[in-house]
């Protein structure tokens, strides 16, 4: 720069002429989407900031999903990721009516996990159970962030560490008054999975329910004929819609 100092730029919020290492944003975006078709969910959101960094994960998300042809709900939202993590006036109700129209079923992703942090609130807030109704993916993996949440979030690990060493690398190299070679992006590292995501869409609202329900009471005695009763339907019928979708008996074989 004008002062002479090699130096290098980190997680640029947009693009910059200066050596820089970024992550790649619209890879973490892809890489949600992914994780939501693996678990078999067929209605997907995503809820921005409306920056640079935002709107290409949003863009990795939207565009893997249509490939795949899926549609997906998707909202700006202002949002300051200071120490309030606080929304314009007025901004908070219009999210929490998206939130409220989304359905249940639906896997949301958010753009940072400040984001999906207060997103988890708003869900609770509008009578959503997480993960029963709605899943949560937040991105960046901060640990506080995450594990503060009522529920706690699932989010992409966005490879931080990598990104400091790389810049590291490069600046070795401009001290030693060589050329950085070209800024690279970061791929993200993979999803590290909390309790906001830990549930299976499988298709069946009926078998969705029940396993829900095992899970939630896993440690009580149940039956068959218990959870039969319990959803108004036919010891036959639960059994087979059971074993469709889940892939094995209710009962032990």
């Amino acid at each position: 720069d004008s002062a002479g100092i090699p130096w290098v730029h980190l997680l640029p919020g947009r693009p910059v002429k200066q050596p820089n290492v970024g992550v790649d944003d619209r890879a973490i975006g892809r890489l949600g989407a992914e994780f939501f078709m693996q678990k078999g969910f067929m209605r997907c959101g995503f809820c921005g900031v409306g920056n640079f960094w935002s709107t290409e994960r949003a863009a990795g998300f939207r565009s893997r999903l249509a490939d795949a042809g899926r549609d997906s709900a998707f909202i700006d939202i202002p949002f300051e990721l200071g120490l309030d993590w606080g929304f314009p006036p007025g901004t908070e109700r219009r999210l929490r009516r998206w939130v409220a129209g989304l359905g249940r079923g639906t896997a949301l992703m958010a753009a940072h996990d400040a984001l999906a942090n207060r997103l988890v609130d708003i869900c609770i807030r509008e009578g959503l159970r997480i993960p029963q109704d709605i899943v949560v993916l937040g991105v960046g993996n901060h640990d506080l962030l995450c594990k503060i949440s009522p529920v706690p979030i699932s989010s992409v690990d966005t490879a931080v560490s990598k990104v400091a060493v790389h810049g590291a690398m490069m600046l070795e190299t401009m001290i030693l008054g060589k050329e950085p070679g070209p800024s690279p992006l970061i791929s993200p590292a993979g999803i590290e999975e909390r309790r906001s995501t830990e549930v299976v869409a499988y298709g069946d609202d009926l078998v969705a329910r029940a396993v829900s329900h095992i899970r939630d009471h896993a440690c009580g005695r149940m039956t068959v004929d218990n959870l039969s009763k319990m959803f108004s339907v036919s010891r036959r019928t639960l059994l087979r819609r059971f074993k469709k979708y889940v892939g094995h008996s209710m009962e032990k074989e």
